[in-house]
């Protein structure tokens, strides 16, 4: 049902800016990517893998050098990631055997 009803329209969002603006929509991208927490390889799943047939492809209308910079923008800047904290990470925290922090940016 997600990816029925939600992913397209992240999809059009994603890819409109690349579309329309090419290198000026790199930023806005980003920041929805961020916005979102997907990384460069959710992002390329979510125009390839989980793209359904019938769909059109967008990611395939986007210039390849915007591709390009977008993937050389997006791995020179640091993300936040999302994660799921489980028991066994909590207790090796307790036992002091591993860091509290966990995630790209050290945040």
């Amino acid at each position: 049902d997600v990816c029925c009803a939600y992913l397209p329209m992240l999809r059009h969002r994603l890819a409109k800016p690349l579309i329309e603006k090419a290198h000026e929509g790199l930023d806005e991208v980003i920041e929805l990517m961020d916005e979102y927490y997907l990384s460069k390889e959710e992002l390329d799943s979510i125009f390839g893998d989980l793209r359904l047939p019938a769909t059109p492809d967008l990611y395939a209308s986007v210039d390849s050098k915007v591709k390009s910079a977008l993937t050389r923008k997006y791995n020179k800047e640091s993300h936040k990631i999302a994660f799921v904290k489980i028991k066994a990470a909590d207790s090796l925290v307790a036992k002091g055997t591993a860091s509290k922090t966990i995630g790209r940016s050290g945040e």
